[in-house]
């Protein structure tokens, strides 16, 4: 068995872990900070995590407190 752990919960990021570029096994971290892969054997493993759906959202950016008023097409998706 695999676990990991984060040190600031990050529920909701998906992890796959891979070996020879096959992706063996998929889930997301839990609200505890933790995804665990039971399972997988022995061997080398490549551990992948992805982006959660909020912390891909963007928007205008410049000095602290100043609006710049900048449209941004798609702002806010992945």
């Amino acid at each position: 068995m695999s676990t990991t752990s984060a040190l600031d919960p990050a529920d909701g990021v998906p992890v796959a872990v891979s070996r020879d570029g096959a992706i063996l096994a998929e889930d997301e971290i839990g609200a505890d900070g933790r995804v665990v892969f039971g399972d997988l054997g022995p061997g080398t493993f490549t551990i992948e995590l992805g982006v959660p759906g909020d912390f891909a959202a963007f928007g205008p950016r410049g000095a602290p407190g100043a609006n710049e008023g900048l449209a941004i097409e798609g702002a806010g998706t992945n």
